[in-house]
């Protein structure tokens, strides 16, 4: 079961990067087009009951490694 992150790419967020926008701007942009985060994704397919809520919490606050599960984690937790 995968879990992701989905930004459509629209003409402003084109702009923004083919200008070498800081990540700032494309953060903001992002937000503002509706972007799918992590979280979101995570929680929904929880809620549907795909993952249980430990895997969805998993796939966003561990650091970047290979669980022995197979769940790979993106983001980076510190203490």
């Amino acid at each position: 079961m995968g879990i992701y992150e989905i930004l459509q790419n629209s003409p402003q967020m084109r702009l923004l990067i083919q200008r070498n926008a800081r990540p700032t701007e494309i953060y903001v942009e992002a937000i503002q087009s509706g972007i799918r985060r992590l979280r979101h994704d995570a929680l929904e397919k929880c809620f549907q009951g795909l993952i249980d809520l430990r895997q969805a919490c998993l796939a966003y606050s561990e650091p970047a490694r290979q669980h022995p599960e197979g769940i790979f984690f993106l983001s980076e937790r510190r203490s």
